[in-house]
């Protein structure tokens, strides 16, 4: 049997925790484009709600819901130790001037924090949150943490295996009171809370100041794909489109940076993959902006680099490249057949590409990558594979490149491609020394410059582009939104 309805079971919960609110204020719908008649006194000062979709059947609690929808809601009830901005730099939240100093991170909370229901944030809170993000860690983003204690009431240490200079970047978990883990809704210390009719309204006690949103209401859909149609039909105002959506577009949206890089990957055990100036030339032969623009309908942002290119401490001057045709000639496939296409003793020289067909934008980019190879004499045949057998193949190395993607953790960190015991390295060329290097440049003992030139002089694998996730809203919504990965509504207390 279903669980019991998602709005019934919310509105029982202001009895154990909630925050106080002026219900008796009337609240009108998001607020069209200012008239002639009207002033902006009243424009700016008119308080208003917010119908925001949530998934039917699934909890607001951010560790055991499952649905983007119910995540995105979340970051309105829940707040992190640590909040990143538009360029992935970390900022304390919940904490108070964080300091990292070798393997050991020391955060003191912010004064004065409260829970829904009235109690007071500790630092055996925080600490229970984390127990419960590390649990659910199966990428391994927390196996860098010897140790996470409270120290006192007011202040959380963390010890690290080794020193990582990105390590705050990790602490966006949500932090919810310590005990609560099993319920559908536990207390946090977010901008808004649960009110008695299952709909959220403001803490009026949050450290980041009110919001002309005074009251949210929770829309149940049965299915995310539907989005689009809500929101042109005015049944919601705000969401976070799935990705590969058909639906129609609302009538504004807002790009969301994301951390989910597409890159090419090589297998560096079969010609001529194995060979770095073939990778080399395959880099420098790419047109990422034409893949960005043409395959993901200019949702990503082209890199250049292995890290995120917003990241705050991405390298920000291009890099020469070399010729990729000089570098291609230099492996002796110099000879062209009457096509164009490079030979290699006397017959038809070919490169493997593997792709998920699964995919559109990346059955789009694979077209667009044999265009590109093409361009500079490499013949580039497509195979095409379901997710099953994509991924059985990419284990196999039956491929001399494959088209893959991964979402990274908040703090760029590369060791699932890099590390030879990676779980995606599978076969690419060899990366100890490189692995080394990349460690080296994270303690800080070695500069992020250096870790790229290193970078590219093994190319192991290409980064093409970093996806983009798109919030839409409805036709009679016009705050100047600032959205981010970790929260899409970053700016609310603006709006």
């Amino acid at each position: 049997m279903k669980r019991i309805g998602f709005l019934c079971a919310l509105s029982a919960l202001l009895l154990l925790f909630g925050c106080g609110a002026d219900r008796g204020t009337p609240l009108q719908q998001p607020p069209a484009p200012q008239s002639e008649s009207s002033s902006m006194g009243e424009q700016e000062s008119s308080p208003w709600r917010l119908r925001l979709a949530v998934s039917e059947g699934d909890v607001l609690n951010p560790y055991r819901m499952t649905s983007q929808l119910n995540a995105d809601v979340s970051a309105l009830l829940y707040d992190p130790l640590i909040k990143l901005d538009a360029s992935f730099a970390p900022r304390g939240y919940l904490v108070q001037e964080p300091l990292l100093e070798g393997t050991v991170c020391t955060l003191r909370l912010r004064d004065g924090v409260t829970f829904g229901d009235g109690s007071p944030l500790t630092a055996q809170d925080a600490a229970y949150s984390y127990t419960l993000a590390a649990a659910r860690d199966t990428a391994g983003r927390f196996s860098n943490v010897e140790s996470c204690a409270a120290q006192d009431e007011s202040t959380l240490v963390f010890t690290l295996k080794r020193a990582d200079r990105y390590f705050l970047n990790l602490l966006t978990f949500p932090i919810i009171k310590s005990g609560s883990g099993a319920e559908d809704t536990p207390p946090g210390t977010g901008r808004y809370c649960v009110g008695e009719d299952g709909s959220l309204i403001q803490n009026s006690g949050h450290f980041e100041g009110g919001s002309r949103v005074e009251n949210i209401i929770l829309v149940p859909v049965g299915d995310a794909d539907e989005i689009g149609y809500d929101l042109i039909t005015d049944r919601i105002d705000y969401a976070r489109r799935p990705k590969g959506s058909a639906q129609p577009e609302a009538s504004g949206s807002v790009p969301v940076q994301e951390n989910t890089l597409v890159y090419l990957g090589f297998n560096g055990s079969i010609y001529p993959s194995d060979n770095g100036d073939f990778r080399r030339a395959v880099d420098a032969m790419l047109d990422r902006s034409a893949i960005v623009s043409q395959s993901f309908s200019g949702r990503a942002a082209a890199a250049p680099e292995p890290v995120n290119p917003t990241f705050y401490d991405a390298r920000g001057e291009p890099r020469e490249l070399p010729d990729p045709d000089a570098l291609l000639d230099s492996m002796g496939l110099d000879r062209r057949d009457a096509e164009g296409y490079r030979t290699r003793g006397g017959a038809a020289f070919e490169v493997q590409l593997a792709i998920n067909v699964e995919s559109t934008a990346k059955r789009d980019a694979a077209a667009l990558l044999r265009q590109q190879f093409a361009a500079h004499g490499l013949h580039l045949t497509i195979n095409e594979y379901s997710f099953e057998q994509f991924t059985a193949q990419i284990a196999a190395g039956g491929y001399n490149l494959y088209l893959g993607e991964v979402r990274l953790p908040e703090d760029m960190d590369l060791s699932a491609l890099l590390s030879p015991q990676g779980a995606l390295h599978h076969h690419l060329p060899d990366t100890a020394e490189l692995y080394q290097s990349y460690l080296l440049s994270r303690e800080g003992a070695l500069s992020m410059e250096d870790f790229y030139n290193r970078f590219w002089q093994q190319c192991p694998f290409v980064p093409l582009l970093y996806t983009q996730s798109v919030i839409s809203h409805s036709r009679n919504f016009y705050p100047a939104v600032v959205a981010t990965d970790q929260d899409i509504f970053y700016n609310i207390s603006k709006w």
